[in-house]
């Protein structure tokens, strides 16, 4: 996608239907700073950092159940 630098509005239209949409920019200073500018565009957004790693591919690299660890981040925003 380009990094936490790139944001594309027509991103937006498919999760207009969401009741909660997860950020999770890479854990660093930098991916911060993105999620903090984008969680303010709506208050359904929510800021998640993987449990292992400084991103999600880190994240499955290192043996993380990425498919389990969002479904329970979307089971604790309900």
């Amino acid at each position: 996608t380009g990094g936490c630098k790139v944001w594309r509005q027509e991103w937006i239209i498919p999760l207009l239907s969401a009741r909660v949409i997860l950020v999770a920019y890479d854990a660093d200073p930098t991916g911060d700073e993105a999620a903090d500018a984008i969680i303010r565009l709506s208050p359904r957004m929510r800021r998640v950092k993987v449990p292992i790693g400084k991103d999600i591919t880190e994240y499955w690299q290192q043996g993380g159940d990425v498919r389990a660890w969002i479904e329970g981040l979307v089971a604790g925003c309900g």
